[in-house]
């Protein structure tokens, strides 16, 4: 008769197997030192536990507020990552360190991977994924002198969308009233350019090149009817006067043959009806041969 082998580790009570937690919780559930330096579990932080090495920011700072004791928030990039806002690619790391912020007369707090602030009382704090947060307008604020302009943008035109639906007006009387703050010209200058209707930080980041070069604003994700009034399609930007439409296209709309099928149709739908559709992607939204020759061929379409 074979031997059932025994497991390695006693199992952990269920409330701890599925999150970060404290020494603290542990040793309340009755889990003994030996259990918590076992090998199958990492210290993230002094005085946490978890299984598994956290992977995002929000399991990151899962850990943290599990052994935080003092009034605090989660703020700055790491709020934008709780909120799901847009975050750059190189920002996304838990390893680029986590932003907490504590009151002006708090000490900071010092903690490897942690990037300290002060001044709590000056910003709304509210609770979301069950962690103490800077609320989003605050937040974009604070990120001002840590994203660039573009990226701002998008962050903007996010918030305009559910479930924050900020009006674009809120982000300019916010810049306005923070005279002194770091980051501040950036904020005005981003504010002025968030907009209602983006549904993509590449869309913002689009926009924001048109601007940039002098081109027509245009109208954004809107639908276009026939004359009769059926519904052809909606359209990234769409400027109506020279019924010029341009459509941003990420690698889905290439590598899904259903999503390709369904852009070539509204393609030739609009050009049947003396629309002119133009294309553009990623490469667009940087100095380049593929953004020089779309402003060209916009600035044609639309100026000329």
């Amino acid at each position: 008769m074979s031997r059932q082998r025994r497991p390695k580790y006693a199992s952990l009570p269920r409330a701890l197997e599925a999150k970060p937690f404290s020494v603290a919780e542990a040793l309340k559930l009755g889990v003994g030192y030996s259990r918590l330096r076992a090998d199958d579990l990492i210290v993230p932080a002094l005085g946490a536990r978890m299984v598994g090495r956290p992977d995002n920011l929000i399991t990151a700072a899962q850990v943290y507020a599990a052994v935080i004791r003092r009034p605090h928030a989660f703020s700055h990039l790491t709020a934008l990552a709780i909120w799901g806002l847009p975050l750059p690619a190189g920002r996304r790391d838990p390893a680029t360190g986590l932003h907490i912020t504590v009151a002006m007369d708090d000490s900071r707090v010092r903690r490897p991977g942690v990037v300290a602030h002060r001044g709590l009382e000056s910003r709304r704090v509210l609770t979301h994924l069950g962690l103490k947060v800077t609320a989003p307008l605050d937040t974009w604020l604070d990120c001002a002198p840590l994203l660039t302009r573009d990226d701002l943008v998008a962050v903007g035109d996010a918030l305009t969308n559910e479930p924050f639906d900020y009006s674009p007006d809120s982000f300019i009387r916010l810049a306005d009233e923070a005279t002194g703050r770091r980051g501040v010209r950036r904020a005005r200058e981003a504010a002025q350019l968030v907009r209602v209707g983006s549904r993509s930080p590449k869309e913002s980041k689009m926009r924001c090149v048109f601007h940039d070069h002098g081109l027509p604003e245009p109208e954004l994700n809107v639908n276009i009817y026939t004359d009769a009034g059926a519904f052809i399609s909606c359209n990234d930007f769409v400027w109506r006067d020279r019924r010029v439409v341009c459509e941003y296209d990420g690698d889905w709309h290439r590598t899904d043959r259903d999503r390709w099928q369904v852009d070539r149709e509204r393609r030739a739908r609009l050009e049947d009806l003396g629309w002119t559709y133009v294309e553009c992607a990623s490469n667009a939204t940087r100095p380049g041969r593929a953004q020089d020759e779309l402003l060209a061929r916009l600035k044609r379409l639309l100026l000329w």
